[in-house]
């Protein structure tokens, strides 16, 4: 059956009697927390169930007041993949801190994923946010502002209980969670590309203040859709499987247009307020190269102040330069086989290109470097210089205004949520 539950603490919220008869606990039990210089603010905890019987949650916070993200600058949304440790605190991505662990908690990386889905993945994600000022990387920021979509494996990992796939903080009056981290559990959806992609646009938005609507084409969607889902330019109701006012108790408007919120919460993409720019120009996308091949990058600033690029293999930071030529020299331990190759660029206010990214396959029989032979003959590809030298190229062959749409809601509303979650997360006693 197809449900929408919330569990409520404290009085912030009011819910009809009929509905507070349903609830058999709270969620969180302050007597089994483990509790680390913070305890969050939580108001409750809402759970609909996707056509697939899997469930995601809202984690309900106060509101934050913040109805848009502010300034020019980018906004970074990060694709954690390769796991991290979590503190609880207020959700702040660059130190590392959550509402939704109650200790500090070991996140495992999602290993499971092979680089092709991992990278259909990314170019999904990437597709989705694309009309917004975004990045999306999988390259970790660091102590800057961002958002972080953690892609792990089991919800208990967190202490929830299996049968979860995902989970956000949402606030009150359907505001935005600056620097806010989420979580989509790829082994829920048997680590299809698609569904995770979609569940990640999902939990990230609810970040920005988006609530359920009732458009199956767009990833706000509890309904089935045959195809990739998107932010749509339509105002719609909200709700999961039936129509309801947009947030908690209505106070988000009668409807909801997850396109035009988001424009207005981020911005449209364009310029990245003179960030750089990196693109790979050796080796190309899909090579076979040999071990030590080289990596070749043309990076360039509006005000010609880079200051440094950055070479990754494998989602790991493999070697960085500080001045041009761009110019990078692999491991020849590097094992044969897939890799994937990204490059960012910094300018000296810190500020980020969108990575540029290839993948490559390290073979011994592969082109080498295509570069210049030590002699003074040029590579020709296939590793072997045509000069004097000892033929060892360089290179490669190569409505809503607000909170959702205007418009009046009741308390009232609330009583179509129904209630009670129970033992939705099973918290960790001290040791």
């Amino acid at each position: 059956m197809r449900t929408l539950r919330l569990a409520l603490l404290g009085a912030t919220l009011t819910l009809p009697t009929t509905a507070l008869a349903e609830s058999q606990s709270s969620p969180l039990d302050p007597a089994e927390l483990e509790i680390e210089e913070f305890q969050a603010p939580v108001q409750g905890w809402m759970v609909a169930e996707r056509p697939s019987g899997i469930q995601t949650v809202r984690q309900v916070l106060p509101s934050t007041g913040i109805v848009a993200h502010g300034g020019s600058d980018r906004v970074i949304l990060y694709m954690n993949r390769a796991g991290t440790t979590l503190s609880p605190g207020n959700n702040d991505a660059r130190t590392n801190r959550s509402t939704l662990v109650g200790q500090t908690t070991a996140i495992p990386a999602w290993s499971t994923a092979n680089s092709a889905a991992w990278q259909q993945i990314m170019e999904c994600t990437r597709t989705m946010w694309a009309p917004f000022n975004v990045t999306v990387t999988d390259v970790d920021p660091g102590n800057v502002p961002h958002y972080e979509s953690i892609v792990t494996t089991q919800p208990g990992v967190i202490g929830m209980d299996q049968g979860v796939g995902g989970v956000s903080p949402y606030t009150i009056g359907c505001d935005v969670i600056p620097n806010s981290i989420v979580f989509t559990f790829a082994d829920a959806f048997g680590g299809d590309p698609e569904t995770i992609c979609e569940v990640v646009g999902q939990e990230a938005a609810h970040s920005f203040g988006l609530d359920h609507q009732l458009l199956a084409s767009d990833p706000m969607t509890y309904l089935q859709y045959n195809g990739l889902q998107s932010f749509k330019d339509q105002t719609v109701s909200c709700g999961e499987y039936s129509q309801r006012a947009c947030g908690l108790q209505g106070e988000c408007g009668a409807n909801q247009n997850s396109y035009q919120m988001l424009m207005q919460r981020i911005g449209p993409n364009g310029p990245a307020g003179g960030a750089p720019v990196a693109a790979i120009t050796s080796p190309s996308n899909g090579a076979t190269v040999s071990p030590g091949f080289t990596v070749t990058v043309d990076a360039s600033d509006t005000d010609g102040s880079v200051a440094r690029v950055e070479l990754w293999i494998d989602g790991a930071l493999s070697d960085t330069r500080t001045s041009a030529p761009f110019s990078f020299q692999t491991a020849t331990s590097l094992t044969l086989g897939d890799h994937t190759v990204q490059t960012i660029a910094y300018d000296n206010t810190g500020a980020a290109s969108e990575p540029a990214q290839i993948t490559v396959t390290v073979s011994q029989s592969g082109g080498g470097g295509g570069g210049d032979g030590d002699g003074d003959g040029d590579g020709d590809g296939s590793g072997n210089g045509d000069g004097n030298g000892d033929g060892n190229g360089d290179g490669s062959p190569s409505d809503l205004v607000g909170g959702c749409q205007a418009g009046g809601g009741s308390a009232s509303s609330l009583g179509l949520l129904g209630l009670a979650v129970v033992g939705l997360l099973r918290r960790r006693r001290r040791a």
